[in-house]
């Protein structure tokens, strides 16, 4: 992938296309209890990330999806919520359900929304953003077209902290299965083949609720890309319990998405439970800077 042919003497290929400043982002971000704080300090980091790509793009052209770990984007037991926002509802009403306050009742929750692995649009969960955040007729992910980057991320990213089961690596791969990024599918048209794929894990948990291995599930990744591991960057933000001093305190589990990070060709582990997520995020940056300098979109 250097440009350089065997005898080391002239290019293989005049030029290297690189991949012009198109990244497909994709964030799988826990919401289960007491991750809420972790989501601000994503949010904290994004724009310093951000800064770092567009100071070198001068056409920085992103995709931007946030999944939630704990699969679909609603609380479970919202039912009441939604039978007390239709008007032959006869009952107290949503103020004496069990849920947050500011839940979304009266939004209407577009087919997609229960749909795992399926980009975020609107959020329902005690501490989350519980708005709309996308259009529900559009893209269920930012694009460059969007006039608020940050404040979008913002919205989409804040998923709360709820009665959630954590399976990162599962909503991962579900996120770029065939199907869902089919023309029909949820996630159509996010991502693209000239692009860049960076990806960003926030979960504290044992994933053990994803069935294979950390290496079956970055071989999956890969495959979505074309089999190109250059065209793969992975950020996991995890707990650090099973590596020597940990930051986060508690059992000596073993991280799943700490040997994600290993398997991966271009992989980055973080501690979840450092104070600030900008060196990890900015460490990933430069890692994509270098991959897309050396990037050759499939023909």
């Amino acid at each position: 992938m250097s440009g350089v042919s065997d005898v080391g003497s002239v290019p293989d290929f005049p030029t290297t296309p690189g991949c012009k400043g198109k990244i497909d982002l994709l964030f799988v971000i826990s919401s289960n209890e007491e991750m809420a704080y972790k989501q601000v300090q994503l949010q904290e980091a994004f724009p310093e990330f951000v800064k770092i790509l567009e100071a070198d793009f001068a056409d920085f052209d992103y995709h931007v999806m946030v999944v939630d770990a704990g699969g679909d984007t609603t609380l479970d037991f919202c039912d009441i919520c939604y039978s007390c926002s239709q008007v032959m509802c006869d009952g107290p009403g949503c103020s004496q359900w069990d849920g947050p306050p500011d839940y979304p009742c009266d939004e209407i929750f577009e087919e997609c929304t229960a749909v795992q692995g399926a980009g975020v649009t609107v959020m329902g969960n005690f501490e989350a953003s519980n708005k709309r955040c996308l259009p529900a007729d559009g893209p269920r992910f930012i694009t460059k077209d969007d006039p608020d980057l940050e404040g979008t991320f913002d919205c989409i990213s804040k998923l709360g902290a709820g009665p959630k089961t954590p399976a990162a690596a599962r909503m991962m791969m579900r996120a770029l299965e065939p199907e869902i990024l089919s023309k029909w599918g949820c996630n159509k048209g996010f991502l693209r083949p000239d692009a860049l794929l960076a990806i960003v894990l926030v979960s504290g948990d044992y994933d053990n609720n994803t069935p294979g291995t950390p290496a079956d599930w970055y071989e999956a990744v890969v495959e979505a890309k074309q089999g190109n591991e250059d065209a793969v960057v992975i950020l996991a933000l995890s707990h650090d319990l099973d590596v020597p001093n940990p930051k986060c305190e508690g059992p000596d589990l073993t991280s799943s998405l700490r040997l994600l990070a290993d398997a991966a060709e271009h992989g980055h582990f973080g501690s979840m439970c450092e104070q600030s997520y900008v060196p990890f995020m900015k460490d990933m940056a430069g890692t994509i800077l270098e991959l897309c300098s050396i990037f050759i979109p499939p023909q």
